[in-house]
């Protein structure tokens, strides 16, 4: 999708870049893409409204910050196949 030039930039291209040092990429491809990618479609949908904007990034930045505080615990064992392994099946 292309953005006008009118359009302000679409926020979470820093979060993922900070993901790329924190996460392993099954769990970037698997977890934090489409929650960047939500966050950029929130934004998006909010139009020209300045506070629904503000709560959609407060949402997503809100989410990728629980996503990089839960990973220590959460992905340790993410595989390629997209799906944990141990103690759930």
């Amino acid at each position: 999708m292309t953005q006008h030039a009118s359009e302000p930039p679409l926020p979470g291209r820093l979060l993922l870049r900070l993901a790329r040092l924190i996460f392993d990429p099954a769990v970037i491809d698997d977890v934090v893409q489409p929650t960047i990618a939500d966050l950029q479609r929130e934004f998006r949908d909010a139009g020209t409204d300045g506070r629904r904007r503000m709560r959609a990034r407060w949402r997503g930045y809100r989410a990728f910050w629980m996503l990089a505080l839960l990973s220590p615990v959460a992905f340790v064992r993410w595989t390629r196949a997209g799906h944990q392994t141990g103690s759930f099946p």
